[in-house]
């Protein structure tokens, strides 16, 4: 992420960093913090994963199936807790 972000004076980044991001905290000038319903946030991940790899691949039973399914229950535990 340092070879993505470090070069450009200004960048934005979004989504959960879930410790992958810690080297990247220090160099935040500003955080924004969105709490969104976990329905809502399911919602969206459905749709996105359905952009990006069609319905047919997502359905049950299809090839993206399984991981996308694995991938939306981690981000729906991803800030347990705190709603």
């Amino acid at each position: 992420m340092h070879e993505v972000f470090l070069p450009r004076p200004d960048w934005v980044l979004s989504g959960s960093l879930t410790g992958w991001g810690d080297p990247l905290v220090p160099l935040f000038d500003l955080v924004v913090f969105l709490i969104a319903p976990a329905e809502f946030r399911v919602q969206r991940l459905r749709q996105r994963e359905t952009r990006r790899f069609g319905a047919d691949a997502v359905a049950p039973g299809a090839w993206r199936y399984r991981a996308t399914e694995e991938f939306i229950a981690w981000a729906s535990d991803y800030d347990h807790g705190r709603e």
